[in-house]
């Protein structure tokens, strides 16, 4: 009896400790706030991207109708490109002297060949989204010569431009000249092959130029350092900690990482050497809850931005520890 007793107090305890550690989360917490908003309500972006102007705190959110500019307070307050002439927008970093670097596409229509394509472009505009110039890309290596990125971050001077299809990063300036380029796929030792049935699918490059993705097929996430060490981590599964989408991924302030499961419909939290901390979202249409998350932000005052689908816009948490 005495064993028996011993025994259920033993496995009481570790299960105890198993969900202390699990909701202690290493003094991390995340509040759902609210969701963006204009004075008609709810914006009902889907799967937009995201970039910030840390000058004069303000978020970007930017997708086929335009950008959007938000205040802290997560309402709008300007908006342009709705009328087409940029393109479809798919990323973009504001300078210190408010200028906006923008990622764009447009389909590019051949008469001769009665064919077609899609053409990205970096393309520079005043604080008003008004046209300055096209940005040329200079001094890239034939490596990169048919390089097209699908997103794109900024840290000071450095753009960094992400070719989910092909793995390939490059680093450019803001006038376009070449300075780096990450072929990833090679760096992972992946074939051609492997490379087209992989992708990467999610991407982001933290302050000390750290290269954050995930390849959500491999069901893991990837970290590779300037010096083109790669680490990664992760398992398949739907429980706490472990990936069925990876998809969305970024860091904070403290270093640890965020990465959303489009599947699950949340957003997992690790820190920097990789461990599990915690996670938030959750599946539903509740408050702070997601459907099939996808992008993520995490501006410099510990808000994070989640895009998600169904016309159910970006929710709005704060990191408190």
């Amino acid at each position: 009896m005495k064993f028996r007793y011993l025994y259920k107090i033993l496995l009481l305890s570790a299960a105890f400790l198993a969900t202390s550690a699990l909701t202690a989360s290493a003094d991390i917490k995340v509040d759902y706030l609210y969701n963006l908003a204009n004075f008609e309500g709810i914006v009902p972006f889907n799967w937009a991207g995201m970039f910030a102007d840390k000058k004069q705190d303000e978020l970007y959110v930017c997708d086929s109708n335009g950008v959007g500019i938000f205040n802290t307070s997560g309402m709008e307050v300007y908006n342009f490109g709705d009328d087409g002439a940029l393109g479809n927008i798919a990323g973009g970093a504001v300078n210190e002297d408010g200028n906006i670097l923008l990622l764009t596409s447009r389909y590019e229509y051949t008469l001769a060949t009665q064919s077609g394509k899609y053409v990205t472009d970096l393309t520079l505009c005043n604080y008003r989204g008004e046209l300055i110039s096209k940005v040329t890309l200079k001094g890239v290596p034939p490596e990169f010569s048919n390089f097209s990125p699908e997103e794109m971050v900024c840290h000071g001077d450095k753009v960094y431009l992400a070719s989910f299809g092909s793995m390939k990063v490059l680093v450019v300036d803001w006038t376009g000249k070449y300075l780096d380029g990450y072929n990833i796929g090679s760096i992972m030792g992946l074939s051609e092959n492997q490379v087209r049935d992989s992708g990467m699918t999610g991407f982001d490059v933290d302050k000390e130029g750290n290269i954050f993705f995930t390849i959500s097929v491999h069901f893991q996430a990837y970290k590779l350092t300037p010096e083109r060490k790669l680490s990664s981590w992760g398992v398949p599964g739907g429980a706490p900690g472990k990936f069925n989408i990876a998809t969305g991924i970024t860091t904070d302030d403290m270093g640890n990482i965020y990465v959303v499961d489009t599947l699950k419909s949340a957003v997992e939290v690790f820190s920097k050497d990789f461990q599990f901390l915690t996670q938030f979202g959750g599946r539903g249409i509740g408050p702070g809850e997601l459907i099939a998350p996808r992008g993520i932000f995490i501006d410099g005052k510990g808000m994070i931005y989640v895009t998600q689908s169904a016309d159910r816009g970006i929710n709005v948490y704060k990191i408190s520890n």
